[in-house]
Parts: C-alpha cells; structure tokens; sequence
C-alpha cells in the first residue's frame, strides 16, 4: 500500500484540506523565484506556515493528471497526482517533491489543527 493515502487519511475524513482549494484559501507567494501558495494552521498558539509549489495547484485543474473531474481542484485531485509521481508517471512540471503538498496538509491539520489567516 502507498504511503501517501494512508497519511492524507486523517485530513480527508476532516474535511480541513479540501476547503483550501475549494475556497481559495492559498495566498500566492513567490520565493527565491518560485511561484507558491501558502496556508497557515493554528494548533493551540502554535500558528505554522505551509507551502504547495504553484505546479501543484496547476496540475490540479489539468485533465490529464487528474482525469476524474470529480476530483480537480480538490485535495482528491491531489492524491490522484501523489499516486502518479509514486508510480512514475508523468505530473507535467510538479516533481514527486512538489507533490510532497499531501504531506504539508496531513501535518498541517494534525492534532485538530485549524485553518486560519497567516500573520503578515
């Protein structure tokens, strides 16, 4: 079994992650010349910062790496491209570490953590 639906499992059944995308909750950043959007959790007073390479939130809307339209533009979608960069199959320009993003919104929303606006 692939790692990446097992550790998503917890945010998918929290529903947490797919407002992110459903709401456009990700605030565009560019850092060092790369395009990002960035989202931030609150657990108790521990506010985090995380970041999903814009290649990501392209390949997210792209028929060919996530055919299901059910699933575009949703953290489903992006499972859909984690499984692919795990079986080596082509995700356009997001590299299997781009799509490493399972891993920011799994971590990002452990212990019941909540989605709320970044500091400046």
């Amino acid at each position: 079994m692939w790692r990446y639906p097992l550790l998503l499992s917890s945010a998918l059944r929290a529903q947490r992650g797919r407002r992110l995308f459903l709401d456009n909750l990700l605030t565009p950043v560019v850092m060092r010349g790369i395009a990002y959007r960035q989202f931030c959790t609150q657990s108790g007073s521990n506010i985090q910062t995380w970041l999903i390479s814009q290649v990501v939130i392209d390949g997210l809307s792209n028929p060919t790496f996530v055919p299901d339209p059910t699933h575009r533009g949703k953290v489903s979608g992006l499972l859909d491209l984690a499984n692919r960069a795990l079986a080596g199959l082509s995700n356009g320009t997001a590299s299997i570490l781009d799509v490493n993003a399972v891993d920011a919104i799994n971590t990002g929303f452990d212990e019941c953590a909540m989605l709320v606006a970044c500091p400046a």
